[in-house]
């Protein structure tokens, strides 16, 4: 490949150890690269991969090695600071669909996955280029090439003969294929975090300059503050303040570098940094966009991690590391709610409400500006750390990127995660389409959406005391009618259900009561206790009534509200090791639980139906149809033959219809088909009805389609008129439009109503990947659920949606899918025209990969 010309492959991409690499295709100019990269290798490796001793590559060997067609000869290169670390090729055996497999991986970056990486890239340009099957040759001692093939997912099959070992395997895209594709993301996302968060070593930079003092401790800048706050915190780790001018004297593999200072002159500290094996970097500097993308750029040459910039630090408060890497603030009270503020603005205030209110944090991130680590890496190490029970997210202004919706759904299936979008919109403007796919987005993965910091807070003090409520119902108890009317109301609001048990007490005897038989109602998930008792303090046999349930009841969720009163933030038995939270008003607590009894239904029906594809769908088919269709076109639109045999693949079909060009033909069609039928003319407007726009609708004879020809020919001309389409007339219905479309990294799903109707109800949009379960949310939120009330009539249109979205999310190629007019008439939605556009893959490589 020309190396002027772009490769689509290229990205930077996360290894096991949490370091990235550069990885894309090989080219001419990476001759002197690979000559050095098998100079420095070991005999024994050189032996695994050539079968004999080769301790120099012959100048016509390195030509063919970097010279590839990259259809039928394939290779991609591993780079690190720019130096060969890693390659790998096949290439197809003529006439065939099989490839021969060969990986060479660096002896100094073994262990890292790298072997694994290189053949995730080279299995998926082998699908690209119509290659179904891998084969590769290498020597039973070679066991760690053999793991590599079996751990990716692919079912292999291994003979030995005469002392080597032939592997064999189907590279057909398996559910069990992605599923480990995704795992490996997300473990090395979780592993870059660790040494975020974890880390064994700190190093704190100040780019303006160092001034220790007498203790040795730094006394200028916010670098400088940062590592007094690591002291005071009582870190576990090593502390070592590094002046900027000094940085090769960083100990080699240090885990943390936070950098403050000149934000022109940190991309040149991170470059330095990175060369001496750092895992991740802090910037507190603040930067504008280029500044940004040359810190990101000399992060990402070396292998190393960025928060930032503009961050405000990071903070663990486990107490084998108690970390506060922040320039001041309270340090976090310990707890288990994991925290991510992408503003650097207010997160001293977040983490001083926190400790006002009692709420104990596990981890603390900052990010301003996430150019790199961001919201899905730091969700790919909540999802598994033992240490964190929920997670609280307040998200910036700057679109999510498309890695969130798979990190956020493993994220969510563990643990509940709430978020708080920042939305910045003129009053009374519509939402914009980045805002409209973002709320999707969120929706899809099980996060828990809320309106303010309020509602975040309520759901995170809740959870930090309390499991999740295991379901919507709920008893309320209190002595005052009046206050429990209110709460009771807002339960309702709130979409919980009101136990049949609902007891109004006058004494605190009555209201002990009341709460043990509340407490033994099966029916009852959740109990909210409201408090109006004078003081400030609830009366003690109430308390000790209200732990001593929750104590014995672990399985309940039980919370206390007052009606504006001043109490204490939680009641807590610490020898039981039993809090609960007490809220100012019984509609925040009503909230919380109705939002976390809402995802845990979410979460049960997500472990129902998982990702299955529709039953009869055939993507290995879909995208050889594609392939074959394309023929090196950047873009084709589908002919009707086309559209008809892409979407029969995955058990669509479209009306039947037939091409004509005269009238004769249009009535020769119309006797195949059976009368009535429909005439559309080859320019139409899809929002009209009328054979001047174009369609004409249950035309019952031959004398009324002539005619029908006649008038419509009249109105649009030879060129618009033809060619026509003649179509089996679908009986009058429900018009439904469905988009499905690629833009960027996101491809987009949009249901609403069709016809007239959609020039003033927007539609509904959602996000790939689609399940059953969320086409069934798309449809029902749509204008189409408000015209179709009975779930039942849905399903046609729901199935019709799921089948789409997968098909799309099976072919890269696929651009756009348009279907309007779907008409939905009784048990069947019928397509009856469709637009299909395919092209070059658009957005990200179909491959692990960093944005």
């Amino acid at each position: 490949m020309d190396p002027t010309v772009p490769d689509t492959w290229e990205a930077d991409v996360v290894l096991r150890d949490g370091h990235t690499v550069r990885m894309r295709s090989i080219r001419p100019d990476d001759a002197e690269r690979i000559e050095r990269f098998h100079e420095r290798q070991s005999p024994e490796s050189i032996y695994f991969r050539f079968f004999s001793p080769r301790p120099k590559l012959s100048e016509r060997e390195i030509r063919h090695f970097t010279n590839v067609d990259h259809h039928d000869r394939v290779a991609f290169v591993a780079l690190l600071d720019d130096e060969l670390i890693g390659v790998a090729r096949y290439e197809r055996y003529e006439g065939t669909d099989t490839a021969e497999v060969a990986f060479f991986t660096d002896d100094r970056h073994h262990g890292r996955g790298l072997a694994t990486l290189m053949l995730e890239y080279l299995a998926a340009a082998a699908r690209e280029n119509g290659i179904s099957r891998f084969r590769a040759t290498t020597l039973p001692t070679n066991r760690k090439m053999l793991k590599v093939f079996s751990a990716a997912g692919y079912d292999v099959a291994t003979h030995l003969e005469d002392g080597v070992v032939d592997v064999a395997f189907d590279l057909r895209a398996t559910d069990q294929v992605f599923a480990a594709v995704d795992r490996r993301e997300r473990q090395a996302e979780a592993a870059s975090v660790r040494r975020l968060l974890r880390p064994e070593s700190v190093a704190v930079i100040d780019v303006g300059g160092w001034s220790p003092d007498s203790d040795g401790h730094g006394t200028h800048g916010l670098a400088g503050a940062v590592a007094l706050q690591l002291m005071r915190a009582g870190y576990t780790g090593t502390v070592t303040p590094v002046a900027p001018d000094r940085i090769d004297e960083l100990p080699e593999g240090t885990d943390l570098v936070v950098v403050s200072g000149a934000a022109a002159s940190v991309p040149d500290v991170l470059d330095a940094c990175g060369a001496r094996g750092a895992g991740t970097a802090v910037v507190l500097s603040d930067a504008g966009d280029a500044e940004a993308q040359a810190m990101v750029e000399a992060a990402r040459r070396r292998g190393l991690r960025l928060l930032g910039p503009g961050s405000y630090g990071v903070c663990n408060t486990d107490p084998d590391v108690r970390l506060h890497a922040m320039p001041t603030g309270p340090v976090p009270l310990p707890g288990a709610i994991g925290v991510l503020t992408e503003s650097g603005d207010v997160v001293t205030s977040v983490v001083d409400h926190a400790c006002r209110v009692g709420l104990g944090i596990s981890t603390l991130v900052s990010s301003d500006v996430p150019v790199d680590v961001g919201v899905a890496d730091l969700l790919s190490w909540w999802a598994d750390d033992d240490a964190t029970r929920a997670v609280l997210v307040h998200l910036g202004t700057g679109a999510l990127p498309g890695r969130f919706v798979r990190a956020a759904r493993a994220a969510s299936m563990a643990k509940p995660v709430a978020a708080l979008r920042t939305a910045i919109r003129p009053v009374g403007t519509r939402r914009d389409a980045e805002q409209r796919r973002d709320e999707a987005m969120i929706r899809q993965s099980g996060v828990i959406p809320v309106a303010n910091l309020q509602q975040l807070f309520a759901i995170g003090r809740l959870l930090a005391d309390q499991p999740a409520p295991g379901g919507r119902g709920v008893a309320v108890v209190g002595a005052s009618e009046g206050a429990v009317a209110l709460a009771a109301a807002a339960c309702s609001a709130a979409g919980l259900e009101l136990a049949p048990l609902r007891r109004l007490t006058s004494s605190v005897d009555d209201h002990v009561s009341a709460l043990a038989a509340a407490a033994d109602d099966p029916a009852v998930h959740s109990i909210i206790v409201v408090d109006t008792t004078p003081g400030p303090l609830p009366p003690a046999e109430l308390s000790s009534e209200i732990l001593a349930t929750s104590s014995a009841r672990p399985d309940l969720t039980i919370v206390v509200a007052t009606v504006g009163g001043e109490r204490p933030a939680r009641l807590l038995d610490e020898q039981a090791g039993v809090a609960v939270p007490v809220f100012t008003f019984p509609e925040h607590a009503a909230h919380a639980l109705g939002k976390l009894a809402a995802v845990g239904e979410w979460r049960s029906t997500a472990r129902v139906y998982g990702d299955d594809a529709p039953s009869g769908a055939d993507a290995e088919a879909a995208r050889h149809l594609v392939a074959s269709w394309r023929d090196g076109e950047d873009e084709v639109e589908l002919d009707h033959e086309q559209q008809e045999a892409l979407l029969g693949a995955f058990g669509l079909s479209v009306a039947d219809r037939r091409t004509v060009r005269t009238a004769d033909e249009a009535v020769a069609a119309a006797r195949e088909l059976g009368w009535p039928v429909a005439l559309k003319a080859q320019r139409r407007d899809r929002r009209k009805r009328t054979a001047l726009s174009g369609v004409a609708l249950d035309i019952a004879d031959e004398d009324d389609l002539r005619n029908t020809w006649a008038r419509m020919e009249s109105a649009l001309g030879a060129d618009g008129m033809l060619p026509a389409v003649v179509q089996r007339f679908v009986e009058q219905g429900i018009d439904v439009a469905v988009r499905v479309r690629r833009s960027g990294s996101v491809a987009t799903v949009e249901v609403g109503l069709g016809g007239p109707a959609a020039a003033f109800d927007p539609w509904e949009l959602g996000v790939l990947p689609l399940t059953l379960p969320d086409a069934t949310v798309l449809v029902s939120s749509s204008s189409v659920g408000r015209a179709l009330t009975d779930p039942i009539d849905r399903v046609p249109v729901v199935a019709l949606v799921h089948r789409l979205a997968a098909l799309a999310e099976a072919v890269d190629e696929i651009h756009e899918i348009v279907a309007d007019p779907v008409i939905v008439s009784g048990p069947t939605a019928w397509v009856t025209d469709v637009h299909v556009v395919v092209g070059e893959p658009q957005g990200d490589p179909p491959v692990r990969h960093l944005a």
